[in-house]
């Protein structure tokens, strides 16, 4: 964009002079004329339909190495005028509030969908810790069989010194054992094979265990991982959405701001419905208000959200034509006038005094 001075300053004659040269007539009162050489301003060969037509073909090719390109020469474009275009907008308002109600129902669906994956999650997890608490417990019941292997081990190496001492002394033995009828020797032989079955039902039970504690681990995590992906891809195309939507209609935040404000007041969520999609809303009860901590009274009256440059983000509630926070002050002074406090402005127009 260039903002440029040009003084014309040009010499000869004028143009429309050397165009149409009128012979003088008879009796007609004569003026001095201007010499030709004389400096003069004249605007006819700067601002002509031609040059200016050069200057942005010349201009376009000067500046095509920036990246600047030239208008369409010889365009039909149009401006609109504020009619229409005040037309187009409110068109536009027009889809936007019939769409705001889908969108809004969209938007809960998906935080729906998002609260049923955390339950699924949180339900993972649960498993998880089971599975866990189970493994802990296994182990434990792993290292309390270790230890009886370990005593049993114990007990057959007992066995097997009290073996060689039996065959050192077998003579004997078997001397005292034919007097007393029973072999004292094969009795501890059948313990020690009966010993040595339990220790190998021992082992072979801890591997079952052991088996079975990393299948159970190896497939609460397969789930967990499962379920954590599958949250993560509906969360991503949720919020892929919800992206869209915010760009697609760049109000949406704000109206769902303004539709919690709302609805803090004491606004049922119909009546936000309606004011959200700039519906007018009649109503009675009572509204609350922030700044005075208190609930007023409201009998037959209009409630409306209406677009205001100056309100919170673009947007303004009015009750009976006046804006919400002039509202509430006004039935904030009504009431304390009712109670006999005499509501004074000050002079100078800061706040106000009570008396």
């Amino acid at each position: 964009h260039i903002h440029a001075a040009v003084v014309p300053i040009v010499t000869g004659e004028r143009r429309k002079v050397k165009e149409k040269r009128i012979p003088d007539k008879p009796g007609k009162k004569k003026y001095r004329k201007k010499s030709p050489d004389a400096v003069r301003l004249c605007n006819d060969d700067v601002m002509s339909r031609i040059k200016l037509k050069e200057y942005q073909d010349t201009y376009a090719e000067a500046m095509a190495g920036y990246g600047l390109q030239r208008g369409i020469d010889g365009s039909v474009a149009r401006h609109i005028s504020t009619q229409e275009f005040y037309r187009n907008a409110i068109a536009g308002q027009k889809n936007l509030q019939d769409n705001i109600d889908e969108l809004l129902r969209i938007e809960e669906q998906k935080r729906q969908a998002v609260e049923r994956l955390k339950q699924q999650e949180q339900e993972a997890r649960t498993g998880y810790e089971q599975a866990k608490a189970m493994r802990e417990h296994k182990t434990a019941e792993l290292e309390a069989t270790e230890q009886e292997l370990k005593a049993v081990k114990g007990e057959l190496k007992t066995e097997k010194l009290k073996s060689a001492a039996a065959e050192v002394g077998s003579n004997i033995v078997e001397g005292i054992g034919s007097l007393v009828g029973t072999s004292k020797v094969k009795r501890q032989e059948q313990q020690i094979g009966a010993l040595r079955q339990e220790v190998a039902a021992h082992e072979e039970t801890i591997e079952i265990l052991q088996t079975q504690m990393q299948t159970m681990q190896a497939d609460h995590s397969r789930r967990l991982l499962e379920v954590q992906r599958q949250s993560q891809q509906t969360i991503g195309k949720l919020q892929g959405e919800i992206d869209r939507i915010y760009d697609w209609f760049p109000d949406t935040p704000r109206l769902i701001k303004w539709g919690e404000y709302c609805r803090s007041l004491g606004f049922s969520d119909g009546q936000v419905r309606d004011l959200v999609n700039m519906r007018p809303v009649r109503f009675s009860g009572e509204l609350y208000s922030h700044e005075h901590s208190q609930h007023f009274e409201v009998e037959n009256s209009e409630a409306r959200l209406m677009r205001d440059e100056k309100g919170p983000g673009g947007f303004q509630l009015f009750i009976d034509r006046i804006p919400i926070l002039r509202w509430f002050r006004q039935k904030a002074k009504e009431f304390l006038e009712h109670i006999g406090i005499k509501i004074k402005d000050r002079k100078q127009g800061r706040g106000m005094r009570m008396r």
